[in-house]
């Protein structure tokens, strides 16, 4: 195994192993929600904070999902016209696009870090007064993960457009 396959492995590990630690939130979102439904709509008595906690393990579970759809090729494309065009087109076309998600991830990643580095305990939620801090980091672990992952597909993009092979 090379070196290159090796930290693209690594990579795809990491990203899948957030991954999974963000779906240990999804059933805890589950139930708080059906049970705050039930209470507010039987006896007139919500759960509080229960809208906070929902947003709150909801941006989780985005935050480490993104990066996995993207390692999955799982996000909404449209591929009608590109899907005609020669290899090497497609790859120049992917290149381009990938350089601008790249930088998007970038300008993710250090905006998280800013607004996590400031809001150290300054910032809490309204009804509960949860920091927001760690869930600012996860913007920033999130843009990292997936900055990293388009960069997989930046080099496998360059190696299509100088040999003239699809994508594997």
């Amino acid at each position: 195994m090379s070196l290159l396959s090796a930290i693209k492995e690594g990579i795809q590990r990491s990203t899948y192993y957030v991954f999974v630690v963000g779906m240990f939130f999804l059933v805890p979102l589950m139930f708080l929600t059906t049970i705050d439904v039930i209470t507010r709509g039987l006896f007139s008595w919500p759960i509080s904070g229960a809208v906070e906690l929902s947003n709150y393990m909801l941006s989780i579970i985005i935050l480490t999902g993104i990066a996995y759809t993207h390692q999955k090729k799982e996000h909404a494309t449209v591929t009608f016209i590109t899907v005609k065009l020669p290899h090497r087109v497609q790859a120049f076309l992917t290149i381009i696009t990938t350089v601008f998600s790249m930088f998007v991830a970038l300008v993710l990643s250090w905006r998280g870090w800013v607004m996590a580095s400031g809001a150290q305990g300054a910032i809490t939620s309204d009804v509960l007064r949860i920091p927001q801090f760690p869930f600012l980091f996860m913007i920033t672990v999130a843009g990292i993960l997936l900055f990293l992952e388009l960069l997989i597909d930046f080099l496998s993009s360059v190696n299509c457009l100088f040999k003239g092979q699809p994508n594997s």
